[in-house]
């Protein structure tokens, strides 16, 4: 008996119906939840240069995808749509941050499991890792990430009220 997983045929899906959707063969711990599978998919049709415009990915767990180029325009990140990524930067220990503009006005911040706006990002740094190396790296990064929407005009992303 092999302990490699079996394979399994995911599709990625489209917003709208006119364009196909992505199918790609993953091996994968069956016990996973949809989402880390899609997370998954998502990651293998990059590598073979799939284009997910408009691909829906409410669930995906794309911790650890590098998303750099790909493109997305049009798709749903966390329930909401994605007009472009305008910038990307890896902390030294791989961690990868994306700027990424929204359809329905400003910008929000997309690092592993993370969905934040700039307001929400620096508030879960201090609250979770104050004053380390790491608070300082990630601040950095964000820094960049706001001058770089003032540069492509993406305004911030409205707060909602807890």
């Amino acid at each position: 008996m092999s302990d490699a997983p079996e394979p399994e045929t995911i599709a990625i899906a489209k917003l709208w119906s006119w364009l196909p959707a992505v199918t790609v063969e993953i091996a994968c711990d069956p016990s996973m939840t949809v989402g880390v599978k899609l997370g998954l998919a998502v990651c293998e049709a990059y590598k073979t240069d799939a284009v997910l415009r408009g691909a829906v990915l409410t669930s995906a767990d794309l911790t650890g995808a590098d998303l750099t180029g790909a493109d997305l325009t049009s798709a749903v990140l966390r329930g909401e749509k994605i007009t472009r990524i305008f910038a990307s930067a890896s902390r030294l220990d791989g961690y990868t941050f994306y700027g990424v503009e929204l359809e329905a006005g400003g910008w929000k911040i997309n690092a592993g499991c993370r969905w934040f706006t700039e307001a929400q990002f620096r508030a879960h740094v201090a609250a979770k890792y104050p004053n380390t190396d790491k608070a300082t790296e990630t601040l950095a990064i964000i820094d960049f990430l706001a001058t770089r929407a003032a540069q492509v005009g993406a305004a911030p992303a409205k707060e909602i009220a807890a």
